[in-house]
């Protein structure tokens, strides 16, 4: 009995959890180990950056491109604008810390810029060595109004 505990143990404390993610290629994979710790300091380079979806900052544009709505008062007046938002993504993955480094002037665009990067789904963390550890980041988002709208 007491060996068999002995080895229930060393089964469950051996492992080393790999993390499983897929590039857009089926052969192409990505494959990380479980952070053996975690950091709190937050870092903008790291040796592994944190993915998002199985891809880098790119897949997280796309996921806000196609999460985005235009807000409506916005589009009633014809108005473009810019918007730079920071976050950092947490050593487990959660997003936090979202924040408008540059606003477009436009309440509705910051709103909502907030809104879909706040809403968005855990990513890998980035890791230095093994040690999982929050990254920052930025990026900038841009409303264009094609000037097609029917105001009916």
């Amino acid at each position: 009995m007491r060996f068999l505990i002995v080895f229930l143990c060393l089964l469950n404390f051996s492992g080393k959890g790999n993390i499983l993610a897929q590039n857009s290629s089926p052969e192409q994979k990505v494959v990380r180990e479980a952070c053996a710790s975690h950091d709190t300091v937050v870092q903008y380079t790291v040796e592994n950056a944190a993915l998002f979806q199985e891809g880098n900052i790119e897949k997280f544009r796309a996921y806000v491109m196609k999460h985005i709505h235009y807000p409506f008062d916005a589009m009633n007046s014809l108005t473009s604008g810019k918007v730079v938002v920071r976050f950092v993504v947490d050593w487990d993955g959660k997003v936090k810390e979202v924040f408008i480094l540059k606003s477009s002037g436009i309440l509705s665009f910051d709103k909502e810029v907030v809104r879909v990067v706040k809403q968005s789904p855990r990513w890998m963390p980035a890791n230095n060595s093994g040690v999982c550890v929050p990254q920052l980041f930025v990026l900038p988002v841009e409303f264009r109004h094609l000037g097609i709208f029917d105001k009916r």
